[in-house]
């Protein structure tokens, strides 16, 4: 598996909206919740989560369980706070 960060990308600022629309962001894949914030098992398996303008993107040959438990050992409160 591996695990992609983007940050402050003009990509974010094109996928901000989508994560603000769950009704979007369900035709991307399955949306669930990671502590308090929205992330999505998307069709081709990847999951991904927004955490303001940093992009998370889990990809690779491993299950969902396998990617989320991935997922929960990532610093989130770090992250966020490299947002500024």
């Amino acid at each position: 598996m591996t695990v992609q960060v983007l940050a402050n990308s003009p990509l974010i600022a094109q996928m901000a909206p989508l994560f603000s629309n769950a009704q979007l962001l369900g035709a991307v894949g399955r949306v669930f919740r990671f502590k308090g914030k929205t992330a999505v098992h998307s069709r081709d398996g990847n999951i991904q989560v927004l955490l303001g303008r940093t992009l998370i993107i889990l990809e690779g040959s491993g299950t969902e369980a396998e990617k989320r438990a991935l997922l929960d050992l990532l610093d989130i409160p770090a992250i966020e706070s490299f947002n500024g």
